[in-house]
């Protein structure tokens, strides 16, 4: 015969970029995921990309959630949140926005190593309405401005060039 005693909830600490930063008393089965959503989530300038689950002052685990939101991929379950545990949600370093002939316009959160064609693929692709070449709004990094007149630019990207596109935070994408 098995028997279940009770249940206790362990302590998380939540810092960043969520709603209710602070210690908050977790469910003990708990993943990353619903950890948060008991702390009322995430702000719109946190990261879904870069989650870190903190262990003894030591990131264990960095979750980048889109996986999940994309494609419905769940690769943060197998992380069990332990008792001072620490998830702590950084600030979005790379937003970008795109908009016109793609079927989910949005602002979506890039990382490092992403391109034009990444984006277009978090958009779910273009429409069929959609022209083979896209505006692209950008916004010239501070270390790459000569001076501030020169702070914004425009360029024609071919899509079958996309995957060689990087964008920078702020840029705007028309299809």
């Amino acid at each position: 015969m098995l028997e279940l005693g009770n249940l206790k909830s362990v302590n998380v600490y939540f810092t960043g970029h969520v709603r209710s930063p602070g210690l908050h008393l977790i469910h003990p089965f708990s993943d990353a995921f619903s950890s948060i959503i008991q702390a009322q989530g995430i702000l719109k300038e946190g990261s879904l990309r870069k989650v870190e689950i903190i262990r003894s002052n030591k990131v264990v685990s960095i979750i980048d959630f889109y996986s999940f939101f994309m494609n419905g991929t769940n690769t943060f379950s197998k992380i069990k949140i332990m008792d001072g545990d620490v998830i702590h949600v950084p600030s979005i370093v790379n937003r970008v926005e795109i908009s016109g002939q793609v079927n989910r316009a949005s602002k979506y959160e890039m990382i490092d190593g992403e391109s034009l064609a990444d984006l277009v693929e978090y958009a779910a692709g273009l429409s069929s309405q959609a022209s083979s070449k896209m505006i692209i709004n950008q916004i010239v990094p501070f270390d790459k401005r000569i001076f501030d007149d020169n702070s914004k630019s425009s360029i024609i990207a071919s899509v079958k060039d996309s995957n060689k596109i990087t964008l920078n935070n702020g840029d705007k994408v028309t299809a």
